[in-house]
């Protein structure tokens, strides 16, 4: 049983299993015109860039390689997810951009 803050308890948990995590950072965060995606090793991976109403702004994959370069130029200045997956290993982080 897991309890929020709030001592709710909460339903949906996902069991996270530590060998399913993908190894990325992102930097510079904040952004201002860019931001860099890099991984641990080249592999074949996807990315999506989700705002704070939920919708996919940008999703985009990538074959053998162990980074990608998206521009914030287009985008609104606030908060994002980055969901990236690579198989069946993912991560997900905070993206904040500033302009």
């Amino acid at each position: 049983v897991v309890v929020n803050a709030n001592h709710k308890k909460l339903t949906n948990v996902i069991d996270l299993d530590e060998n399913d995590l993908l190894e990325a950072s992102v930097f510079p965060n904040p952004a201002k015109d860019f931001f860099q995606v890099e991984l641990a090793e080249n592999t074949d991976f996807e990315l999506e860039l989700i705002n704070a109403m939920g919708q996919v702004i940008v999703k985009q994959s990538y074959t053998d390689r162990n980074s990608a370069f998206i521009s914030t130029g287009d985008l609104a200045s606030g908060m994002y997810i980055l969901n990236i997956t690579s198989g069946d290993k993912y991560s997900s982080m905070n993206v904040a951009v500033t302009h």
